[in-house]
């Protein structure tokens, strides 16, 4: 699916993090995108017009690691 290719080209050019930004009332992306890996990092208040958007991230690899 598009997601495992996401994940498959990301990693194969040495990316270590993926950020998005998806509509805080869009559940279906928003569970998508957890079962996936990604966690919330912030939300961006009234973006989409009347409507939040979330930041989220995945961690790919061990460069993030400290």
């Amino acid at each position: 699916n598009l997601m495992e290719k996401l994940l498959c080209v990301s990693t194969s050019k040495n990316a270590y993090v993926i950020y998005l930004e998806v509509s805080a009332v869009n559940m279906p992306a928003i569970s998508l995108y957890k079962k996936t890996g990604f966690v919330e990092t912030g939300r961006r208040y009234k973006y989409y017009g009347e409507e939040d958007a979330l930041n989220m991230e995945l961690i790919l690899g061990s460069k993030h690691a400290s």
